[in-house]
């Protein structure tokens, strides 16, 4: 079946169209001889709607460019998706935490197990995942009205925009985004929060598990154990929504590759459907949030430290300071020459602090690359409420040292159960737990109180 999908998707590559009349040879011959190994009246029916190609070819050499793009090489080199991870994936891949170095960040791991479940959120109802109240003003009666009925599924969403727009309902809904377990944090505002309560939930929960002080200890813990806990910062909120962009974009590529062999579209016609959303990457870059604003303070690190008067920015004209760290998505369209077309900043945690849930990029004004070859991207202002002197200010990004992919595979696993901080904490059915997110809400609360962390909410309500 592997096989067959990697044949069928020949039929779509734009530059198919472009061969002459030994490239199409070459590649009929390649699927016979695929034929003989794993014979199927699929591959059959490749080969013949290649033939067709063929004599319609007109053996005329086409000038192509070299769909060389600096700003989408540029991109692509700092950032890094899990696009075809599902064909070939097996056991589980680490990207690197902090613990080692003292911090509290572990291991984030996805493994075939964390694949597995994103499919499964994928086939769920969406009125089984997350309550739906404001759906009519967010996406419209008529979804709506799917999502009272139980009928609508994430996969069942053909729209790219609706459905990151539900991804990120469902994620920030999860993770209490805007109201971390009921505390009245919002994340949103979490780095500027000396020991805020999300920090010291996730120092708690190190130390439950007695984890904290050993810098050889193993961390691996995989996204979906966060994710049903409730626990993640703007990396987690990113890394779910990669996942679940890239499995349903897959689905999507499938779905019309079925319609191709069924006849149920044209091969014209499914040449431009699957390509339409093959051109589509989602892809998550760690950046550097720059501002013309004043840094230091009390703290020693400039970062995350920024200088304030009555809660506002302090503008420091002509600069450009690093405020924080930060890993978010951005979704990029490509041309039939793999060259940027469209670009825009896809964000399922900073939507308020910026407007980053669905922001356009003009390619030519907002994004260019520096000498080192890495992007600069104008992403964007920072609002006028929010700075002394009411002026709005301009936020640049750009990528951090440690950005690209930069996961190692996991030798000693296979990837078939999943581990918070080391430990095994399998999930039997990913939709029940996350239906408990109330009591996840507790268990967070009651780890925290176990280890008698002073924890201060940010509302009227005490934590138990």
């Amino acid at each position: 079946e592997a096989l067959m999908k990697k044949g069928m998707s020949n039929l779509f590559n734009p530059k198919i169209l472009e061969m002459e009349s030994w490239g199409w040879e070459t590649t009929i011959d390649s699927m016979k001889n695929l034929n003989k190994f794993a014979k199927s009246g699929k591959i059959e029916y490749v080969i013949s709607k290649l033939s067709e190609f063929k004599e319609n070819s007109t053996d005329k050499k086409v000038e192509v460019s070299a769909g060389y793009d600096d700003k989408m090489n540029s991109i692509v080199a700092s950032s890094y998706n899990y696009r075809g991870l599902a064909s070939n994936f097996e056991g589980a891949s680490s990207v690197g935490g902090n613990m080692k170095y003292g911090g509290q960040l572990p291991d984030h791991t996805v493994s075939r197990k964390d694949v597995e479940f994103m499919d499964t959120i994928l086939n769920t109802p969406l009125v089984q995942l997350f309550p739906n109240e404001g759906f009519n003003e967010v996406f419209g009666e008529e979804i709506s009205q799917s999502l009272n009925s139980g009928n609508l599924k994430m996969n069942d969403i053909n729209d790219v925009n609706l459905f990151l727009k539900v991804i990120d309902k469902f994620i920030r809904y999860h993770f209490g985004t805007e109201n971390f377990a009921e505390t009245g944090l919002n994340l949103e505002n979490n780095a500027e929060i000396n020991n805020s309560v999300y920090d010291q939930t996730v120092s708690s929960v190190i130390k439950f598990f007695g984890k904290d002080g050993d810098r050889t200890v193993d961390s691996r813990t995989n996204i979906s154990v966060l994710f049903t806990l409730g626990m993640g910062d703007c990396r987690h909120h990113a890394q779910v929504k990669q996942l679940l962009f890239d499995r349903w974009q897959e689905k999507k590529m499938d779905s019309i590759l079925t319609k191709m062999y069924k006849g149920e579209v044209s091969p014209s016609q499914g040449i431009v459907d699957f390509n339409d959303i093959y051109r589509l990457q989602l892809r998550t870059i760690d950046v550097n949030i720059t501002l013309p604003i004043q840094l230091g303070g009390e703290k020693s690190n400039e970062m995350y430290n920024p200088v304030k008067e009555d809660g506002k920015y302090v503008v420091q004209e002509g600069q450009k300071n690093p405020l924080e760290e930060h890993t978010m998505t951005i979704l990029l369209r490509t041309d039939e020459n793999g060259c940027l077309e469209d670009a825009r900043i896809a964000d399922a945690f900073y939507q308020h602090t910026y407007d980053w849930q669905n922001y356009s990029l003009d390619i030519d004004k907002d994004i260019s690359v520096d000498e080192n070859g890495h992007y600069v991207i104008n992403a964007g202002t920072i609002s006028a409420k929010k700075v002394v002197g009411d002026v709005e200010l301009p936020v640049v990004i750009s990528p951090t040292v440690y950005a690209g992919k930069r996961d190692v595979v996991s030798k000693d696993e296979i990837g078939s159960t999943t581990k918070l901080l080391g430990i095994d904490c399998p999930i039997n059915d990913i939709v029940i737990s996350l239906s408990h997110r109330d009591y996840m809400v507790k268990l967070l609360g009651k780890i925290r109180n176990c280890v008698k962390v002073n924890v201060k909410t940010t509302n009227d309500n005490s934590i138990e």
